[in-house]
């Protein structure tokens, strides 16, 4: 059964918002900061952040902004200096070959997709893919399945799949025996995650509910954001 939840992106209140449970493995949710506040993670985790608005600004002074992609494999926070700001984030308990990203917008490069009035942009490749996808009108894929999973969560414009829209702030989840043939009728733009919901070796599952357990995995606690 495909996941689905659509958040209005235009009135996200300050806090977590969660787009999946807090316990999942492969957590998903959108965050608004507040001035003053910030967002902390701990060094058991892999964090992505995608910004969808505003700046933030982390430890090292480094200040992404809006359209700005990073992943994090230690801990780290983030604050909010001047106005809201506003992040797409994901977590997963950090694996051997993680690596730090930090990709401005700037810095992307857009290539021709194999699929026809489509182009992909790779965020990262590091352990599963993250891109960005822009859809033209007319943009159309076939009905297909994706092994080990695919998340998407529409930025821009509109998507669709037979009868169904998905709008702006739409979010997707599709398991192994998910399948669907998304189009495009106006401009649109997705932020895509592939092959990270393949099982995990079994030692490796036990380790992730074993930290889950205990609390390792805090990035939904509501002690992440804090107001200074």
């Amino acid at each position: 059964m495909i996941e689905r939840r659509f958040i209005d992106l235009g009135a996200v209140r300050p806090g977590i918002t969660p787009l999946t449970r807090a316990d999942d493995a492969h957590f998903s949710a959108v965050l608004c900061l507040a001035r003053d506040q910030s967002f902390h993670w701990n060094s058991d985790v892999r964090v992505d952040l995608f910004v969808l608005e505003g700046a933030v600004r982390d430890k090292a002074g480094r200040r992404p902004a809006a359209g700005d992609f990073l992943s994090r494999c230690e801990s780290g926070s983030l604050v909010v200096d001047d106005a809201p700001a506003l992040l797409f984030a994901y977590r997963e308990r950090r694996m051997h070959d993680c690596r730090n990203i930090d990709l401005p917008v700037g810095a992307r490069e857009w290539l021709a997709s194999p699929v026809r009035s489509m182009e992909t942009a790779t965020l990262s490749d590091i352990g599963h893919r993250v891109s960005l996808v822009r859809w033209h009108p007319g943009a159309h894929v076939r009905p297909h399945a994706h092994g080990d999973g695919e998340e998407l969560l529409v930025l821009e414009g509109e998507l669709r799949n037979g009868d169904e829209a998905y709008p702006r702030g739409t979010w997707l989840r599709l398991h192994a025996q998910d399948t669907h043939a998304p189009f495009a009728e106006v401009p649109a733009l997705t932020l895509l995650r592939t092959g990270h919901l393949g099982a995990p070796p079994q030692r490796t599952r036990e380790r992730q509910m074993a930290g889950i357990a205990t609390g390792v995995e805090t990035i939904e606690q509501d002690n992440d954001i804090q107001k200074h």
